[in-house]
């Protein structure tokens, strides 16, 4: 089993989110994935969609943001 890295885990909550150490504790891994992406893009470090993942949601959901299919 590998072990995650905890220390690096909290060090990014407290000192990049702003969060206490109880409330890292209490979120669920989900949650802290959610935190963690938002960081990276606003710090610069991961762009927020690449353009074939725009392009897929725009195909999917259009630019109102309805559904296609619903449409039909």
């Amino acid at each position: 089993m590998t072990k995650l890295p905890y220390d690096a885990y909290m060090q990014v909550a407290v000192l990049g989110f702003g969060i206490s150490i109880s409330e890292f504790w209490q979120m669920t891994p989900s949650e802290f994935k959610v935190l963690w992406q938002g960081y990276k893009t606003k710090e610069g470090l991961e762009p927020p969609l690449s353009k074939s993942d725009l392009e897929s949601l725009t195909a999917r959901f259009g630019r109102t943001g309805e559904s296609v299919k619903e449409k039909a």
